[in-house]
């Protein structure tokens, strides 16, 4: 056996391994958690430590000999500004409402007397150890690693309790209500979620789930997932239909979640339209070089000003870049003609012409988006403004009909709207018809814990919810494609 040291930030930690473990996976089983986009091929870069004071990657080390590792932080516990802490009555009874999503989790504490948010508590997915995305994770349950993916999410839940009860002298949580995408469900579950990720795509359930016999159980007993449409349309997005109310008129209504997943309702009449795109992790910083969540560190806002780029950060000095800013990056350099239509990089009379060296824009000195990065984005994009085409297509209507636009996610909240439009993200015709709603599957989750009759209403909603399947549409194709460029040269 060999024995590691593990220096975080708050603790050091002491574990024993066999010689030659891969010291990636030595970590997961330990408890601990690095970001591995790519699941542990190598291709990511993001699971880098310091190995005896040397940089390596986890994914590609085996652990030869005693060791000392040290990690670096990577979550906080902050959530959407709007949210204000109101204080806690403890004559009350107190409920979580959960979103989990692919990158990140929001959780929130509601006075179930008042329905008033109390609390909130927002943390990346620790199964980002595991892939930064749902294939990715579904092909880590084919290796047999399920039951730690289920562990890992079921223990920082069991975290997130501890710390609501811990902060407000709680001496319990009446219930927990859930809302995800359909693989955090079955991962939720401890249910093995592999036939989502091949044809036919049929999850093992879409019904509402209750969550038994695990270690959150020992500290609520009412634990629900609530019910999804199907292998890719999940309970985060028809919780976010009743967020939204946009079932509450008869106006033609698009709502659009950017994560990790791009999920897409339309509603033309009574009539609702469902798809999901594979837009990647991209707009949550998954897959890009410098990329990382909407944590402190994590540049969200690019501007160009006096021909200077002048940076904003969720907090402190800038360590990445997150979704948000790297839309605003990409609008600044198509501006400043630094990426031709075709997205490749160039310089150009710009003054920032300066700041690419070997096909790389240095955004700081250490800080950059690479031509890889940039296809991450256009692919990431274009899943997304091809999946409203071929939505709109399908329902037989033109953008123009769509009459308002719901965008949710903590993404689509903080989104620069001229600069998503400018990059083609969103079409130029959702000029003053798009509503920022912010985390509309939590707020649905939310509504079900306060009225949990709202549950069967979720259940007819999935049955209602016609699935555009876009694997192999040729529409949803033939528009990806066109939609892969920025425009054209003025």
């Amino acid at each position: 056996m060999r024995k590691i040291k593990v220096l975080t930030e708050n603790e050091t930690k002491e574990i024993a391994v066999a010689k030659g473990t891969n010291l990636l996976e030595a970590l997961r089983k330990a408890g601990f958690v690095l970001p591995a986009d790519c699941g542990g091929k190598r291709t990511c870069r993001k699971c880098q430590v310091i190995l005896n004071s040397q940089n390596v990657l986890a994914c590609q080390t085996l652990v030869e000999e005693d060791a000392v590792v040290e990690l670096t932080p990577m979550s906080i516990e902050k959530g959407y500004d709007f949210i204000k802490q109101i204080e806690i009555d403890l004559n009350h009874a107190y409920g979580i409402a959960c979103d989990i999503g692919t990158t990140s989790i929001a959780c929130y504490l509601v006075d179930l007397d008042t329905y008033a948010i109390c609390d909130y508590f927002t943390d990346f997915n620790h199964q980002v150890a595991f892939g930064a995305d749902v294939i990715t994770r579904i092909d880590q349950c084919r290796l047999g690693n399920l039951p730690i993916l289920h562990h890992t999410i079921i223990n920082q839940l069991v975290r997130v309790v501890e710390y609501f009860l811990s902060k407000h002298n709680l001496t319990e949580i009446k219930r927990m209500y859930v809302s995800c995408n359909t693989t955090m469900a079955h991962l939720l579950a401890g249910i093995d979620p592999s036939p989502i990720g091949q044809a036919p795509f049929t999850p093992v359930f879409t019904n509402t789930f209750l969550l038994e016999n695990t270690k959150l159980n020992a500290y609520i007993t009412n634990i629900v997932i609530l019910p999804s449409v199907g292998a890719y349309l999940g309970s985060d997005i028809l919780a976010g239909i009743l967020a939204s109310r946009m079932l509450e008129t008869n106006k033609n209504a698009l709502l659009i979640d950017i994560g990790t997943n791009g999920e897409i309702i339309l509603k033309t009449g009574q009539q609702l339209y469902g798809c999901s795109t594979a837009a990647g992790p991209a707009f949550e910083g998954g897959r890009i070089s410098c990329g990382m969540a909407a944590i402190p560190g994590a540049i969200n806002e690019v501007q160009l000003i006096d021909g200077k780029v002048k940076l904003k950060t969720v907090e402190g000095k800038p360590k990445g870049i997150c979704g948000c800013g790297l839309v605003d990056l990409i609008a600044v350099m198509r501006k400043e003609k630094l990426l031709d239509c075709s997205g490749a990089l160039q310089k150009s009379s710009s003054p920032l012409s300066k700041k690419i060296k070997n096909d790389v824009f240095y955004v700081t000195g250490e800080i950059y988006l690479s031509q890889k990065d940039v296809r991450e984005f256009q692919l990431a994009k274009s899943a997304i403004i091809s999946g409203i085409l071929s939505l709109a297509t399908t329902a037989r209507i033109s953008l123009d009909q769509i009459e308002t636009v719901y965008l949710a996610g903590g993404f689509g909240f903080y989104l620069n709207l001229d600069n998503a439009y400018s990059v083609g993200l969103l079409p130029e015709t959702f000029r003053g018809k798009v509503r920022s709603i912010g985390n509309a599957s939590g707020m649905g989750a939310k509504i079900c814990l306060t009225h949990p009759d709202n549950i069967a209403k979720l259940e007819q909603i999935a049955k209602a919810v016609k699935p555009i399947e876009l694997s192999n549409s040729s529409i949803f194709f033939s528009y990806f494609t066109d939609n892969m460029s920025f425009g054209r040269e003025e």
